[in-house]
């Protein structure tokens, strides 16, 4: 498993990395995407900064419209682009291809369906950024 902690750094390149990848521009507007989210993860969502908010529900939001090819709100194996290329910040490790396919189902299908919730992405990412922080304070 490629799993490893997310961190600051590391989100702020997967954010990026979710904006290169989507063919949609951001409209600022997270309200519609906030309101996807189950109730406890935007209790979490409230303790991060309202920039990153902004950033991980736009640029991942973006991100994952443009990955779910036939609009039924979940990404299979099969809609996600193998043109994508992932650096992990922290391990310096490229990932292309399936390997980056595979590095955001270990990473963020939590339920392990075999599919990707915009819900799971978001959970995810507040969830290791929150326990980031405390373990910096």
């Amino acid at each position: 498993m490629m799993h490893s902690r997310i961190g600051v750094k590391s989100f702020y390149v997967f954010v990026l990395w979710c904006a290169a990848c989507s063919e949609s521009p951001t409209d600022n507007s997270d309200a519609g995407a906030r309101d996807e989210l189950p109730a406890d993860v935007q209790v979490q969502l409230d303790h991060l900064p309202a920039d990153m908010q902004t950033l991980l529900l736009d640029q991942v939001g973006d991100w994952f419209e443009a990955e779910d090819t036939n609009g039924d709100s979940v990404i299979t194996r099969d809609e996600q682009s193998l043109e994508s290329v992932m650096y992990n910040t922290q391990t310096g490790e490229r990932y292309e291809g399936e390997a980056v396919v595979q590095y955001m189902m270990d990473t963020f299908d939590t339920n392990r369906d075999g599919k990707l919730e915009y819900p799971e992405m978001v959970s995810t990412l507040v969830r290791e950024l929150l326990e980031q922080q405390e373990a910096e304070q």
